[in-house]
């Protein structure tokens, strides 16, 4: 079976035992951990049954990914940190710019308002002769 890179994860069932399909990119943090068939019958006739738990692995397998937690958490933070700075600094640069046209807007009023009295003033005075 291959698992093409950039496609989803997808879980499928054959003959009652789970598989987990996942992309490639993950197949190197993907690790299977098989549990040994017990023998309860010959671990029942020992004088001392012991099982091994492989506690060892187990906490091993933990704190790998609590690790690969905690830097997927920190890289989250990282990209919404980014986001938050670039949306706030687009937001200032569109307010300077809302700005800027504003203040240009207004003189252009102001230029227009001087053109129109400066042009009744002179057809006034041409009424007026």
């Amino acid at each position: 079976m291959s698992v093409t890179p950039g496609k989803s994860a997808s879980v499928s069932s054959e003959r009652g035992h789970l598989t987990r399909h996942v992309p490639s990119a993950n197949l190197a943090m993907t690790h299977v951990l098989r549990v040994p068939q017990i023998d309860l019958t010959s671990l029942l006739t020992e004088q001392n049954p012991q099982i091994d738990l492989r506690l060892q692995s187990y906490e091993t397998s933990t704190r790998n990914f609590l690790k690969a937690l905690l830097i997927y958490k920190n890289h989250a933070i990282s990209v919404i940190t980014e986001r938050r700075n670039n949306q706030n600094a687009e937001r200032k640069r569109i307010t300077a710019k809302i700005q800027s046209v504003e203040t240009e807007i207004n003189l252009c009023k102001v230029k227009e308002i001087e053109l129109l009295a400066g042009r009744i003033i002179h057809i006034l005075a041409i009424c007026q002769n």
